[in-house]
């Protein structure tokens, strides 16, 4: 039983941080568009 709830709790914390790598990534990627076009619109 220990070894199943181990191997339960590493999948939930590997979900766990999936998202978060997701939700990083999500957030990089807006940031960096956003960054962009406040240069272009700046800029031009």
């Amino acid at each position: 039983m220990a070894i199943i709830k181990d191997t339960m709790a590493t999948k939930e914390s590997l979900a766990k941080v999936e998202t978060n790598i997701i939700k990083w990534n999500v957030g990089t990627i807006v940031a960096v568009s956003a960054l962009v076009f406040a240069i272009i619109r700046f800029a031009g």
